[in-house]
């Protein structure tokens, strides 16, 4: 009998580790054998390119919460992330809205695209701004023993999604978007709406547009994730892996520890029977619910604004049911 394939992801790489690998090779062999890596990650920070307050200070954090987080890792069944990336979705507030956890990485299967885009595996962030500075920033600053500042926000229940990546062998990318900028990005509907929408919140700073094409991919299919999981009030949502078997994972250290959960697909894949004239196939929307009858009952615990409808896919013009979850 032939066995399959097992499947294939990757998942993001640390730059903790490699910025302390990397200055760790730099030392006189007697010095570095002395210095643990906290001694190391204290020097990083004291100054230089990781230096307290800069881009890469931050995405050395958020890596140090995910591990603290039990380093959760969330693998989308392949049949999902196709319906996800045809997905659209009509989110008028951010209110209500959430990720399935606050820190985790999102692993995806190599040679992942969306719109001929390779997405590579993301460091995903949704927190307030005050445990975003008190738990994250200071807790690095904490235990690599280097002073740090106390918040001073002035909006500490405004939460901020970070999304990371690897852009080369040598950078990382970061985008940092406050929840009330993520119904208007995420409702845009090409890379040219997005740059426009980029545009009023991004300080001046551009993009390239390799780096603009992968975070509007990437917000997308984060965004899509935590709506996909409302919609589904989490019942897709379950610890280990798609398919119940361990795949193969790109970029996992031997030694490295992952809490796995997986997120299964709702709605059967629609395959079209045989071609019929003016047909076309439909994705999956999702509708965000938020009058006041849509939070009674069962519901009245919810926060308004959580609930979404998602009608699924089907070939329009042929003879179909579409699928419909409230």
């Amino acid at each position: 009998m032939r066995q399959e394939k097992k499947a294939r992801y990757s998942i993001y790489p640390s730059a903790l580790n490699k910025l302390v690998k990397q200055a760790r090779s730099k030392m006189p062999a007697a010095i570095a054998k002395r210095m643990g890596d906290q001694d190391i990650l204290k020097r990083l920070l004291d100054g230089g390119e990781a230096g307290v307050g800069s881009n890469t200070w931050m995405v050395l954090a958020e890596e140090h919460f995910w591990g603290l987080q039990e380093a959760v890792t969330l693998f989308p069944s392949h049949d999902l992330l196709g319906n996800l990336r045809t997905a659209h979705f009509r989110m008028d507030s951010s209110a209500g809205y959430e990720l399935p956890f606050e820190s985790f990485i999102l692993a995806l299967p190599l040679g992942f695209e969306i719109g001929g885009v390779a997405l590579p595996s993301l460091l995903v962030t949704w927190l307030t701004d005050q445990v975003r500075h008190e738990h994250v920033y200071a807790e690095l600053c904490r235990y690599a023993g280097c002073g740090s500042r106390a918040y001073s926000g002035q909006k500490p229940e405004e939460r901020w999604l970070s999304i990371t990546y690897r852009a080369d062998e040598s950078s990382y990318s970061r985008t940092l978007l406050c929840e009330h900028d993520l119904p208007s990005l995420l409702s845009s509907r090409s890379l040219d709406d997005f740059k426009r929408e980029v545009g009023k919140y991004s300080g001046g700073i551009s993009l390239s547009d390799t780096e603009a094409a992968i975070q509007y991919q990437a917000l997308k299919l984060v965004g899509a994730i935590g709506v996909y999981n409302l919609a589904t009030d989490g019942d897709k949502l379950a610890p280990g892996f798609p398919e119940g078997s361990t795949p193969k994972i790109e970029g996992k250290g031997a030694d490295q520890r992952l809490t796995s959960y997986h997120l299964q697909n709702a709605i059967p894949v629609v395959v079209a029977d045989r071609e019929v004239a003016d047909s076309y196939y439909r994705g999956w929307f999702f509708r965000q619910l938020r009058a006041a009858r849509y939070y009674k009952g069962e519901y009245s615990r919810r926060a308004v604004g959580s609930r979404y409808t998602l009608v699924g896919p089907a070939v329009v013009g042929q003879r179909s049911t579409p699928h419909v979850l409230e």
